[in-house]
């Protein structure tokens, strides 16, 4: 296999997918179109010169704007180049074109007016275009080498001195990179596909990225941000004005008890939670006002006390009680 010559600048055209395209023009369609092509190795580091225009570059730029009909004289092909820009979607290339001069372009400029020339054969060379419309779009159509387990695919191109260019283009990220241009490189990347190197670092580069943790975003919303003790501080006030309301709401709620004699013999009780104790007497009638927690009094005819064992206070609310007391026997 050829080797071919580094240049200095090789990343420029071999990171652009443009130069790719071109190389895949030449490689098909250059006998049909009637022009002579450069190598790999040639139209890169033509394109790449910044130091001079090369004759043979001027040379393929004026016979393909001739093939779309267009005068043009070799000492006026940038004048030519410049109109074809701006007549044919590529007015931003044209700005640049006549701004800096070719000589001072970027190889991405370049790259793009050169791949716009050879798009305009298919829609203003009449010769070519019909030679073409008779191919099948089978024959037209180029197809991967083939993806590997991730999705990515890898084209592969050949020139006539027998250079390899092998790209890898990974549809979902949009990245194009050249990962093969000579036998080593070949052998390296067969290599590395057999084994799972390749697909091996980019579960390790996956599993990184999903490790890091995401920063959840600072919303201002003009409150001051409370500590632990704080917020317990404020719990704890919140809940005794809570219980503080309730004990009033049912004070409040609540319906004064009494207690009196409505025959000579029997005794009514009443239960009610919530008030102070107050004993009145009146004509042979006793009224008892009850407390939350109070004993039941039993009041005889002798006027002696006899006092029950304590009830506890229910745990509901109930509507006041009324007990029938027998009299106690002598």
């Amino acid at each position: 296999m050829a080797s071919e010559k580094d240049s200095p600048c090789q990343n420029y055209c071999a990171n652009d997918p443009n130069f790719a395209i071109i190389c895949s023009f030449f490689d098909r369609f250059s006998l049909t179109c009637g022009i002579t092509h450069p190598t790999f190795a040639e139209l890169q580091e033509m394109i790449e010169n910044t130091q001079d225009v090369p004759p043979e570059l001027i040379d393929l730029h004026v016979k393909l704007l001739r093939k779309i009909r267009r005068s043009v004289a070799t000492e006026k092909w940038e004048r030519a180049l410049i109109k074809f820009c701006h007549s044919y979607l590529c007015s931003e290339e044209g700005w640049e074109l006549e701004r800096c001069g070719y000589k001072k372009c970027k190889v991405s400029v370049r790259l793009k007016i050169l791949k716009t020339l050879l798009d305009a054969q298919f829609d203003l060379n009449s010769k070519f275009k019909n030679d073409i419309n008779k191919l099948t779009p089978e024959e037209l159509r180029l197809e991967p080498l083939g993806k590997d387990k991730v999705g990515q695919s890898y084209w592969c191109q050949f020139d006539s001195a027998a250079n390899v260019r092998v790209y890898k283009e990974d549809q979902d990220e949009e990245t194009w990179a050249l990962v093969a241009k000579d036998r080593e490189g070949l052998v390296g990347l067969i290599t590395q596909l057999s084994s799972g190197e390749e697909l091996l670092e980019l579960e390790l580069i996956n599993e990184d990225s999903n490790s890091q943790e995401v920063e959840k975003p600072i919303v201002d919303t003009g409150q001051v941000e409370q500590t632990t003790s704080e917020e317990n501080t404020v719990d704890s006030v919140a809940s005794k004005i809570e219980n503080a309301a309730k004990e009033e709401d049912s004070s409040t709620n609540g319906i004064s008890p009494s207690c009196e004699f409505t025959n000579g013999d029997s005794q009514i009780k009443v239960i009610e939670n919530e008030k102070p104790v107050e004993v009145k007497e009146e004509n042979d009638k006793k009224i008892v006002n009850q407390d939350s927690v109070e004993c039941l009094k039993i009041l005889d005819k002798d006027n002696q006390d006899q006092v029950s064992p304590p009830i506890s206070e229910p745990t509901w609310k109930l509507p006041p009680l009324i007990i029938m007391v027998p009299p106690p026997t002598s």
